[in-house]
């Protein structure tokens, strides 16, 4: 629907690129790790651990849009917001 607005209607500013972030659901850690590998095995993508929080991830690419599903280990949410 977006994609068919854009292209219906030119004159509209949008990003070169765009990141579509998913979270699992608030779990224990290794439950977000399994959520991320069914993620991963639905968009046909492996997984990595990403950075020095451990972030673990999956990723692909569509074109210019990259759909990027993320856990964030329990440790490093709880800062988050204080």
């Amino acid at each position: 629907m977006l994609a068919d607005f854009l292209a219906g209607n030119p004159e509209v500013p949008v990003p070169p690129s765009v990141d579509v972030l998913v979270f699992p659901p608030f779990a224990s850690d290794s439950a977000k790790r399994r959520e991320i590998d069914v993620i991963a095995a639905r968009i046909d993508s492996g997984t990595q651990t990403f950075s020095s929080y451990k972030h673990y991830q999956t990723s692909r690419r569509f074109g210019p849009v990259e759909y990027r599903a993320v856990a964030i280990p329990a440790d490093q949410s709880e800062g988050h917001g204080k």
